[in-house]
C-alpha cells in the first residue's frame, strides 16, 4: 500500500498550508473574468475561490459573510470587490469592517483598474460610462462582456503603481479615481511578484 504524500505547491508549502481567499465580486463577468486569470497565472501563492453575484455592495458583502461561515475549512482572508457607481459606500464599509471583510473598491467602477494597467487616470469621471469611454479610447474593441486577459497582462505592475499612486493622492476614502484593486492583486501574486 503506498502512502499519501502532502502536495507541496511551488512555495514549497503544502496545499493545507497555503492561505485561502474568498473573494466575492459585486459584479457579474468582468471582475471574476479578470481574477480567474490572474490566479490561474500565479498559482500556488494562495488558493482563490472566486464567487460573483451581481449586487449592491452592501449584497456582496453579506453573501461574503454567509459563504464564509457555511465553508468546509475555513478562510484566511474575505475581499469583496465592489464599484462605487451609484452606491453610498460608507455603510457597507462599516459592515465590512465589522465583518472582517476586506474591500477592493473601484471608484467609479472596476473598469478604472483596468484603463491603469494601460493608461494614467488622474481626472475625475463623471461615472461608469466615462471610464469605459476612456478604456476605450485606450483599448480599442474592448467589449465588457468578453475580457481578454493578455490586453492587460503587462500592464498589471504600473496598475498597481498608478492605483497606488491615486490612493496617496486623494484625501482619504474612495476618491475618484481610485482602485483598492491593487491590495487584492498583490496579495494574489505575491507583493513584488506582479
Amino acid at each position: 500500500m503506498t502512502r499519501d504524500r502532502p502536495t507541496r505547491s511551488r512555495t514549497g508549502r503544502t496545499r493545507s498550508e497555503i492561505p485561502r481567499i474568498l473573494v466575492v465580486c459585486g459584479g457579474v463577468r468582468t471582475e471574476t473574468d479578470y481574477l480567474d486569470a490572474l490566479r490561474r497565472l500565479h498559482p500556488g501563492h494562495v488558493i482563490v475561490l472566486l464567487r460573483s453575484k451581481g449586487v449592491d455592495p452592501a449584497g456582496c458583502i453579506r453573501y461574503a459573510v454567509a459563504q464564509s461561515r457555511v465553508a468546509d475549512t475555513a478562510y484566511s482572508e474575505v475581499w469583496c470587490v465592489v464599484d462605487v457607481d451609484e452606491f453610498d459606500l460608507d455603510a457597507a464599509a462599516r459592515q465590512a469592517a465589522e465583518a472582517d471583510v476586506q474591500l477592493a473598491v473601484s471608484n467609479p467602477c472596476f473598469e478604472l483598474w483596468l484603463l491603469l494597467h494601460l493608461t494614467d487616470a488622474g481626472r475625475n469621471f463623471a461615472d461608469a460610462r466615462d471610464v469605459a469611454r476612456e478604456l476605450r479610447r485606450a483599448l480599442p474593441g474592448y467589449d465588457k462582456t468578453r475580457l481578454v486577459f493578455d490586453d492587460f497582462v503587462g500592464g498589471i505592475d504600473k496598475a498597481v503603481e498608478r492605483a497606488r499612486r491615486l490612493e496617496k493622492d486623494g484625501a482619504g476614502g474612495m476618491p475618484n479615481p481610485s482602485s483598492g484593486m491593487w491590495r487584492l492583486v498583490t496579495r494574489i501574486v505575491g507583493e513584488g511578484q506582479t
